[in-house]
């Protein structure tokens, strides 16, 4: 696709794709997470960037017959308040918990976060899909993963 040449689209042939429907899927992570600074500073964020493998039975295979599975992407983002020691702390159990629970990387005592991270490519989990509302126009809606767990017990 080529942003210049969609501009040559008429304007009631653009329409808002659909959103993944709600449920939960199995994700892979495709590639080593990202990092940036925002809100003027004051947040630190770890981006994964995770790939749908599949729809678990929770998933209505009506609303997902339209998707192509293996073309979903979500971000997963962690956010560190630099402003704020406890939220902070907060912020790096939950990618803890992420990155030995629910990836289930098996990493020897010792192991640092940055090592860890390093080693999260191929991994996967479950992530449920929720929609969101925008805040600003609640008829605007985007799909997130809101939690995930790990793939088996």
């Amino acid at each position: 696709m080529n942003f210049l040449d969609a501009l040559d689209t008429k304007v009631e042939d653009v329409e808002r794709p659909p959103l993944l429907p709600i449920g939960t899927y199995e994700w892979q992570v495709m590639k080593a997470p990202t990092f940036d600074t925002i809100a003027n500073g004051d947040y630190d964020v770890c981006d994964f960037t995770l790939q749908c493998v599949a729809a678990t039975d929770d998933v209505n295979p009506e609303e997902l017959a339209p998707f192509n599975l293996s073309k979903q992407t979500q971000r997963l983002r962690f956010m560190f308040d630099k402003n704020d020691a406890v939220r902070f702390e907060q912020a790096m159990f939950r990618l803890r918990v992420f990155l030995e629970q629910h990836l289930q990387i098996d990493a020897p005592p010792g192991t640092t976060m940055k090592e860890l991270l390093s080693l999260a490519v191929g991994y996967r989990c479950l992530g449920h899909i929720r929609w969101r509302p925008n805040k600003d126009d609640p008829q605007i809606q985007y799909a997130e993963i809101d939690k995930t767990m790990p793939l088996a017990a």
